[in-house]
């Protein structure tokens, strides 16, 4: 059982990069080339070989280690986000830069990655993400257009959208702090998460592709 804990919000963002790909490549070199510092992450690889940042060494301890990348195993995503990412990397920020492994296709993913951030308790921006926010306000989600210029999800280029997903957003990437109201919208996000919405949502998909 996950109990979130939302209380101590003191980082403006957090980044979650396992295996290397290219968007990911990118997204370290834009937060050097931006200088942008006030960020937790996780980044368990044995050498970082395109930035300085460090490394990290969240694992339980039955995952193997690559060189750039980790294998699970039999951790489950589940155990991975309780016992080293909930209070390392999700729960202490505000905002979540998501790098889903799709962002060449033109079709929206929602993977672990975008379910451990609402879990946190953050605000999503998908770097690269086709169409994800929108995915993910068809289900009744809240993706913050008030706060955060998803205006990257439509953008037709790949490495445009992967750009554009942070340089529209600096301003608030370099200082952004969560309010009474806007951890009101989270908690909305996180209830309608565990009401089961994404359950409801593939049977639905699966009853259509059984009577297409």
């Amino acid at each position: 059982h996950i109990v979130p804990d939302w209380t101590s919000k003191n980082k403006v963002f957090n980044f979650m990069i396992n295996k290397l790909r290219p968007h990911r490549a990118r997204l370290l070199k834009i937060i050097k080339n931006l200088k942008l510092t006030n960020f937790t992450y996780s980044l368990p690889w044995l050498e970082n070989t395109i930035t300085n940042l460090p490394v990290t060494n969240y694992m339980i301890g039955s995952e193997t280690q690559m060189p750039q990348g980790i294998k699970s195993g039999s951790v489950r995503n589940c155990e991975t986000y309780k016992y080293l990412l909930q209070k390392n990397v999700f729960e202490p920020s505000c905002i979540s830069l998501i790098t889903e492994p799709g962002y060449i296709e033109k079709e929206a993913l929602l993977s672990e990655k975008t379910i451990m951030a609402l879990y946190g308790g953050t605000i999503p921006i998908w770097v690269g993400g086709w169409r994800c926010a929108e995915a993910l306000q068809n289900l009744g989600f809240d993706v913050f257009n008030d706060v955060i210029d998803h205006g990257y999800q439509t953008i037709s280029d790949p490495w445009d959208r992967v750009e554009k997903a942070i340089y529209l957003n600096v301003n608030i990437l370099q200082d952004f702090a969560i309010n009474d109201s806007i951890l009101s919208r989270l908690r909305h996000n996180y209830d309608l998460m565990i009401s089961g919405v994404f359950k409801n949502e593939v049977q639905k998909q699966l009853k259509g592709i059984k009577h297409a």
